[in-house]
């Protein structure tokens, strides 16, 4: 008669990366699961080398960027009484003759009565919430006044359902490094 001890754990981290990996490449929302994310890398923060504490505090600051971006909106929409639905940002690119600047694509329940206005007030609001925006931003030396279209109410819903991900997890990107989806999305109302 033989006895055996099985020992096993989870690793939460991993099982968290799988996961948000799948998603990604599911096109899902994954906005909570980057916030999960940088709990984990907060907390081993403490038990690393100086090296890696610089990657993982930037991993942290990449995770929690998208909260930092809600609430400059929400701060512009307040200042102007508008009202938003929901939103989108991409990259302008830098070109030799330009520089870049952020696009968004907002759909609103109340519009503001200034669309110039609101730009103006997010442009405010990004600099008082992300130092780095604000920097680049200073006499337009890398970023120019954020650029901002008003859509249609139901212009997102399109797009997903174009995409066949209407519901469940899958929403509208709020952030992207490339131009992909801003493109898609654009495309649909013009």
């Amino acid at each position: 008669f033989y006895s055996y001890l099985v020992e096993g754990w989870v690793d939460y981290a991993l099982n968290w990366q799988h996961g948000t990996q799948r998603k990604i490449e599911d096109n899902q929302y994954v906005k909570s699961e980057l916030l999960e994310g940088a709990e984990y890398c907060l907390a081993i923060l403490k038990e690393v080398s100086a090296t890696e504490k610089t990657y993982l505090t930037l991993a942290i600051k990449a995770f929690q960027d998208e909260k930092q971006y809600d609430k400059a909106i929400a701060i512009a929409a307040k200042k102007t009484n508008a009202v938003v639905l929901d939103y989108t940002a991409a990259p302008i690119y830098f070109s030799e003759k330009k520089n870049g600047a952020h696009e968004w694509l907002v759909e609103f329940e109340q519009p503001p009565i200034s669309i110039n206005d609101f730009a103006i007030e997010l442009d405010s609001a990004l600099k008082e919430v992300n130092s780095d925006y604000e920097a680049k931003r200073q006499k337009d030396i890398a970023l120019e006044m954020p650029k901002i279209h008003i859509l249609p109410k139901g212009t997102f819903t399109k797009w997903l359902q174009r995409k066949n991900q209407v519901g469940g997890q899958h929403k509208v990107p709020r952030l992207s490094n490339e131009r992909k989806i801003i493109e898609e999305i654009l495309s649909i109302i013009n």
